[in-house]
């Protein structure tokens, strides 16, 4: 998405390559979906990457209730997908956006793990999501980066930031009422991992 009301962010200085979260999953989540305008009010959870002359970046994580169709029709939460997405004016992918094709469910108030990675060996980010730090990704999406940015990030790293928002694509400056928010989301344990392969432990 292009921006929106950014609810909580932190940024890591550094010289990164991977980081993993522990996501405590909203106990309430609602999304006002996009409507065929690419126009919706979504809440999302990101992993960014800035390399350190802010001359590429990507974001990487989940958003909630995209589509009309994504709701478990059960409960009537919104379900999730997986993407990956470049900020306005910070190119980092070949398209400005990739999402999981298919939706999926996750318990509200449950958590999971999620990592994002670039790739050095595949020229990809690539994000997944775990029940616990041992266990196989049950959700994996995996997207080219370009070129530049690989090369600049295998050399020097990224900086990266935790970022929990209300994201939107909606145009002007008039107050804009809307149904959309989320309860009880946060991040806690994390980790980064640097171009050396090191580990670093991340506060909440």
């Amino acid at each position: 998405m292009g921006g929106g009301y950014h609810v909580t962010q932190r940024l890591y200085e550094g010289r990164y390559l991977t980081v993993e979260s522990l996501f405590q999953v909203p106990k309430v989540c609602i999304s006002e979906p996009d409507n065929g305008g690419n126009n919706g009010v979504l809440p999302e959870f990101v992993h960014g990457f800035h390399t350190q002359g802010n001359e590429y970046s990507l974001d990487g994580g989940l958003v909630c209730g995209r589509y009309k169709g994504d709701k478990d029709a059960a409960t009537g939460d919104g379900t999730w997908r997986l993407f990956h997405g470049c900020p306005k004016g910070f190119p980092g992918l070949n398209d400005t956006w990739h999402e999981s094709s298919v939706a999926f469910k996750l318990p509200r108030g449950s958590q999971v793990y999620m990592t994002t990675v670039l790739s050095v060996a595949e020229q990809c980010v690539i994000t997944e999501l775990r029940t616990s730090r041992t266990t196989a990704p049950f959700q994996t999406l995996k997207t080219p980066i370009l070129k530049d940015f690989h090369d600049l990030a295998v050399k020097s790293g990224c900086r990266v930031f935790r970022e929990i928002l209300m994201a939107t694509n909606r145009l002007g400056t008039d107050y804009y009422g809307t149904a959309a928010r989320f309860e009880f989301a946060k991040f806690t344990y994390g980790q980064l991992i640097d171009i050396n392969g090191i580990k670093h432990d991340m506060g909440n």
